[in-house]
């Protein structure tokens, strides 16, 4: 239990959802095997690392939702639950996007959640996030990460027809939605029924009819949906003290 208190209203998150629906195609070959979420990481899987860490923050109930392969999820997690966290799942029947899933789930939410990608790795202090939604009382909470986009070329800076210099394929900081949210309830019922529906189609709806908010992380993230970023996360598993403790086996 964290310092905020004993229940949602005081600062405790209770419940998370988990996107872990997508077919990782930029992973291929090793996601036609698994899927993504449950890559291999140390001797624990990707999404076990983001359920761990969201456990130390408070949460106490994860709802799980899954579309491609989805039994290797189930099996998986009725062989192996988690300690002191209790997980369901959320099967959709299509692909509804990065937001539309969460409409088949919004009876079972009827307080402030979090949203987080199943393929995000961070340390991240989901209390702190947590807390800042309720301290600021948006209707959603995007946490957002800079990060440096190496170019493919060599960028010229010009006046009219004169060069004025040359940078052989610098790299270019941008801030980037980080794949983890914290939402009011209410804004679910902006979610179409059915229908695929990404979160960047929610972020325009919530800055056009509540008050969005940004929580800029500055602690280790990683999204593991390019292979080079799979390998790195590998690494990190091994040199990395937070990583190292969370993907050994007990």
């Amino acid at each position: 239990m964290n310092s905020f208190g004993k229940n949602s209203e005081e600062g405790r998150i209770l419940k998370a959802v988990v996107m872990a629906g997508g077919l990782g195609l930029r992973l291929r070959p090793l996601t036609s095997i698994i899927p993504k979420p449950l890559l291999p990481l140390g001797d624990r899987n990707v999404v076990e690392v983001g359920l761990m860490n969201l456990a130390k923050a408070g949460v106490t109930e994860v709802i799980m939702c899954i579309n491609y392969m989805s039994e290797y999820f189930e099996s998986h997690f009725e062989e192996k639950p988690p300690e002191n966290l209790k997980i369901s799942f959320s099967k959709e029947s299509s692909q509804l996007g990065t937001a539309g899933p969460l409409a088949l789930i919004k009876e079972r939410l009827s307080e402030p959640f979090i949203v987080v990608n199943g393929d995000i790795l961070t340390n991240l202090n989901f209390s702190k996030f947590y807390k800042t939604f309720k301290d600021r009382k948006f209707d959603m909470l995007v946490g957002t990460k800079i990060i440096d986009l190496p170019m493919s070329y060599g960028v010229v800076d010009s006046n009219g027809d004169s060069i004025i210099s040359v940078k052989e394929k610098p790299c270019i900081q941008t801030e980037v939605v980080a794949g983890i949210y914290c939402l009011s309830p209410h804004i679910l019922d902006w979610i179409p029924d059915g229908q695929s529906f990404q979160m960047t189609d929610l972020l325009q709806l919530v800055l056009k009819r509540g008050k969005l908010g940004r929580f800029l992380i500055e602690d280790y993230w990683l999204d593991i949906g390019h292979m080079e970023n799979y390998e790195k996360a590998k690494q990190d598993a091994q040199e990395l003290p937070f990583l190292q403790k969370v993907t050994a086996a007990i």
